[in-house]
């Protein structure tokens, strides 16, 4: 994995813990959530992961800490020691910033332009035009054709403050009985849903805003022909950077060719996936989903009756910009009647539609 420079600083030349927590993470998602391809040490088991992890990252602590817990004292007396508090969710905050890179780019990557940057920055990102100069004839004699300049346009996005407050009891992770490895796994988990929301929530948004009709980018219906001539549309205007069909899987089975005179082999990629993976010499890319936590109903996050078309090598649709690191406090551990303590994780950013592409959207 890629650590950012202030990671490599803050790790003192111990980056295995970060890795580690990088294959555990992937383990689990792999192993909890599904997720497929996802490469991962293979000779540990997910339980046996966590247990060294938890001891890594304890033994980290007592590092930034400087010593240990001393001979015989209670491990409840030295959790409330304001420096073991401090390095305790200090290790939690910079294993958050290492892995969420990793984990969003997998989920929004491919239409959202993610940029990082310090404390107090904001971000800006320069439109370029898509339009190429106009070329006119003129006689032989003339010194200069129409006189042309292209202006690009500059977006800013500020970022703001995101918050997850959680009870955690310090004594129970110090102990052991609290896996400090699941409670910051669940940390990334929840900072990156969030996060995939308000970026996927922008795009929909903006492709909605396109007014549906036949000649132009939103088909009100799917048709082969409609959806090819759509794809070639956004490839063309695009510099001839190739688009794709990008959904969900449900989205994508509706792919399919008009001709009813086809086949399904059992070992077609239609069997063995739910969708085809290039259609009309565009290809087909899937949209893993998402569980929607505000539904009360086991919603899904992602539309299956929306297909976007994209292309994903130019200008990116939605740009993300994430200020500065992960901030991480607790409370007193006597502050709550049952010594549990309010740990509170921060993380900063925003959102926007903003790009000199175009692109399409298909409904169904």
């Amino acid at each position: 994995m890629k650590l950012t420079n202030k990671i490599l600083t803050y790790a003192q030349g111990n980056t295995a813990v970060f890795e580690k927590f990088s294959d555990y993470m992937r383990h689990y998602r792999s192993e909890v959530e599904g997720v497929k391809a996802l490469t991962f040490d293979h000779n540990a088991t997910l339980a046996a992961k966590e247990a060294e992890l938890n001891k890594d990252l304890l033994s980290m602590v007592e590092r930034y800490v400087g010593r240990g817990k001393p001979e015989g004292m209670n491990f409840a007396v030295w959790a409330n020691d304001p420096t073991v508090k401090y390095h305790t969710f200090a290790v939690v905050g910079a294993m958050i910033d290492a892995i969420i890179p990793e984990t969003i780019i997998d989920s929004i990557g491919v239409y959202a332009d993610i940029r990082f940057a310090g404390f107090g920055d904001s971000f800006q990102f320069n439109i370029e035009p898509r339009d190429l100069f106009a070329v006119s004839r003129v006689s032989k004699g003339k010194r200069t054709g129409f006189c042309q300049k292209q202006f690009g346009t500059t977006k800013t996005l500020a970022p703001v403050n995101h918050r997850c407050t959680v009870q955690v009891s310090l004594y129970k992770v110090l102990c052991g009985q609290e896996s400090l490895a699941k409670f910051t796994m669940k940390a990334v988990r929840s900072i990156e849903s969030e996060l995939t929301y308000n970026t996927y929530d922008a795009m929909v948004a903006g492709l909605n805003a396109i007014t549906p009709g036949a000649n132009t980018l939103h088909l009100a219906s799917y048709t082969q022909d409609g959806a090819i001539n759509l794809a070639q549309k956004v490839t063309a205007w695009n510099q001839n950077n190739k688009a794709v069909f990008v959904g969900t899987q449900i989205a994508l089975s509706k792919i399919l060719p008009a001709d009813t005179n086809y086949r399904y082999l059992l070992d077609s990629d239609y069997v063995k996936f739910g969708y085809i993976k290039e259609f009309g010499g565009f290809g087909i890319l899937v949209l893993p989903q998402i569980a929607d936590y505000t539904s009360g109903t086991f919603g899904l996050k992602l539309a299956d009756n929306e297909i976007y078309v994209i292309s994903p090598s130019s200008d990116k649709l939605v740009k993300v910009g994430i200020e500065g690191d992960t901030l991480t406090y607790v409370d007193d551990i006597d502050s709550n009647a049952n010594l549990t303590q309010n740990a509170t994780i921060n993380k900063m950013w925003d959102v926007g539609f903003m790009t000199s592409s175009i692109a399409g959207l298909i409904e169904l």
